[in-house]
């Protein structure tokens, strides 16, 4: 008799635990958690028409394939600006304008809410100096003009 009740009452016991368990990562990210469990947003006094970088209309499925495509784009964008700009420095380029930063998370940060065109002539226009250091440099070096 003893040994059944231990048993039912750890049944109990195990229920209410999973009862109580939160969602996993994947179902808050694909928005099915519970009604009861309150996003880090609403417990702060903020909610997702306040977001920074998501659009408020956008359903939670198609909110965090926008939100995956727009750090996809602004990783690509980040990675190559920050590629071009230490390849300008070692021919000998410096500059104080946002362009030439070193640092990946301002181009990151700044890739974020640009439309692709945007990003395409920024990188364009960067790619266009380089090629004009790269001659300047060539020519310096071999002894050409300049």
């Amino acid at each position: 008799m003893k040994t059944l009740t231990l048993t039912i009452i750890a049944g109990f016991v195990l229920f209410a635990l999973n009862a109580e368990a939160q969602p996993s990562r994947a179902a808050l990210l694909a928005g099915h958690a519970p009604a009861h469990v309150q996003s880090p947003q609403a417990r702060h006094g903020y909610g997702t028409a306040h977001r920074r970088h998501e659009p408020a209309a956008v359903t939670r499925h198609a909110g965090s394939r926008i939100a995956q495509a727009k750090h996809d784009k602004a990783h690509h964008y980040a990675q190559s600006a920050v590629q071009q700009v230490r390849e300008a420095q070692r021919l000998g380029y410096r500059s104080g304008h946002p362009r030439w930063s070193t640092r990946y998370q301002e181009h990151y940060y700044w890739a974020l809410d640009r439309h692709p065109d945007r990003l395409h002539r920024e990188n364009h226009k960067r790619a266009a100096e380089l090629r004009e250091l790269r001659h300047h440099a060539y020519n310096k070096r071999y002894g050409y003009g300049y």
